[in-house]
């Protein structure tokens, strides 16, 4: 059996026995007798009142009424709101150094399997010490460029870059700044690398940087914002 099996199967025993032992133990709490359950009837003791309970579903429904009624729910919504055009105004980014002078590198995205990787039926996919390179199967269609957009020198950059690009290919991706106004200030759409997760991927150490495909190569290039493209 593969391993993906095995864990499936696993996962099934256990949650059948977690089942299994949830309803064995309400069964035993039946099962106890109630205390002087075979005594004879003492009388009563004490006065006695009816039992009065409130129906749950009643109770909750009350609490949410009341909850919406006195106007607590609309204030609620309102701060969802709030929170939310704030997060889409400006997610969490990161802070990189602007870039002082124009370099490029190239990066091998190429991969060393550390182990051996098989699909669902155990066939091998990749052997222990495969090198693989992503680009031998996918391709980056257009360059990205990643900029801090509370610089608004990089801004401007991005817009010129923009323009230039008359095929439209090119992605703006900020690593930090106001999203929304951004994208309205390009007129176009935009991307955000939240909380820098693309950017330590490709070991972006400044911004503005440019990020194309050549051969089976990325380059990583740095352009000062006030240097003409």
């Amino acid at each position: 059996m593969s391993g993906h099996r095995r864990k499936y199967a696993m996962g099934r025993f256990i949650g059948k026995s977690a089942r299994t032992l949830r309803a064995l133990a309400a069964t035993m709490l039946l099962m106890i007798p109630a205390p002087f359950a075979g005594a004879q009837d003492l009388g009563t003791v004490g006065p006695v009142w009816e039992i009065a309970e409130r129906d749950l579903l009643a109770v909750i429904e009350g609490r949410v009424r009341d909850f919406m009624d006195s106007g607590r729910w609309e204030k609620e919504k309102k701060k969802m709101r709030e929170r939310a055009r704030a997060y889409l105004a400006h997610p969490p980014g990161i802070s990189l150094p602007r870039a002082a002078e124009r370099s490029k590198r190239l990066m091998d995205p190429t991969l060393v399997v550390p182990y051996d990787i098989r699909d669902a039926e155990g066939n091998l996919l990749y052997a222990a010490g495969t090198r693989v390179n992503p680009l031998d199967r996918v391709s980056l269609s257009a360059p990205l460029l990643f900029i801090d957009a509370t610089d608004d020198d990089q801004v401007d950059l991005a817009a010129r870059l923009a323009e230039q690009d008359e095929t439209g290919a090119l992605r703006v991706i900020l690593v930090d700044g106001p999203y929304t106004d951004t994208a309205k200030r390009l007129g176009r759409q935009i991307w955000f690398d939240q909380r820098g997760y693309i950017a330590g991927e490709l070991g972006l150490e400044a911004v503005p940087t440019l990020v194309y495909q050549r051969a089976k190569h990325l380059v990583i290039e740095q352009i000062p914002p006030e240097v003409s493209p």
